[in-house]
């Protein structure tokens, strides 16, 4: 799985193998291992290509399908009264408004 996500996310950011390699400090022929399944980075190179493609160890290594959980995205609506407002991605479908999340644990603690 991680050679496929590797060699994809890649891709969607329209870079050369010999591109990533040089950010990540790494041989064109490293990442081509890589992308083919015959060699596995280890724990820091790891990190580091999750951090260079925003997404988490767990996305590269297929152990989730979610690119990264904690992602901020504009409300495009909000563009009507100026404001700004986040959502935290709980899974593919469900975004979750950090204002209502914040609001949610403050009535929770004022029954307490």
């Amino acid at each position: 799985m991680f050679s496929k996500r590797l060699k994809e996310l890649r891709k969607e950011h329209k870079m050369t193998q010999t591109e990533l390699g040089k950010i990540l400090g790494l041989s064109t022929s490293a990442i081509g291992m890589y992308e083919q399944g015959r060699r596995d980075p280890d724990s820091f190179t790891l990190q580091k290509i999750a951090d260079t493609f925003n997404v988490t160890v767990d996305y590269l290594l297929g152990r989730s399908d979610i690119r990264n959980p904690y992602t901020c995205i504009n409300n495009k609506n909000s563009e009507k009264d100026n404001k700004k407002y986040y959502y935290i991605i709980a899974d593919e479908n469900e975004f979750i408004s950090v204002k209502e999340l914040c609001e949610f644990i403050s009535k929770n603690k004022k029954k307490r």
